[in-house]
């Protein structure tokens, strides 16, 4: 066995991530977390595995999200840590220095303290859920 390697798990992140990863499952919940038994009862501004992360760029929390629903949560967590971005777990991948600025540009959704912004992406797709749901329940009325 190497005695110069740590096998603690305190050295795998720093003090300040793991603050963070703490406080966003205080307002969040547990990180990893389902919303629905099935993709098909998503509210428009559901967001499936969404990666939440910080202007450093530390993941800090991963789940389904429903930005509606855990707005109030979403602006006491920036409030409390900073600046959050929200982006779809694949493009989390390329989070390496030199891609910060992209991460944070390509998010869908960033909360700064009281202000939440839809990137048009995001803002698009939360149309055409409201449209297709609003078709739907008025298909239902009609029957």
């Amino acid at each position: 066995m190497n005695k110069n390697r740590k096998s603690d798990c305190r050295y795998l992140v720093s003090r300040e991530e793991l603050v963070n990863f703490k406080t966003a499952e205080k307002f969040l919940g547990i990180s990893g977390r389902m919303l629905y038994p099935s993709k098909s009862m998503r509210k428009p501004t559901t967001i499936f595995n969404a990666y939440v992360f910080t202007d450093k760029v530390q993941n800090i929390w991963t789940g389904d999200i429903e930005i509606e629903r855990d707005r109030e949560k979403l602006i006491g967590l920036s409030k409390e840590i900073g600046t959050l971005y929200i982006m779809l777990e694949g493009e989390i991948r390329l989070r390496m220095p030199e891609n910060a600025e992209r991460l944070k540009t390509n998010a869908l959704v960033i909360i700064d303290k009281e202000l939440v912004t839809f990137s048009d992406t995001f803002q698009a797709y939360v149309e055409f859920w409201q449209e297709r749901l609003n078709t739907s329940i008025e298909k239902k009325e009609g029957e």
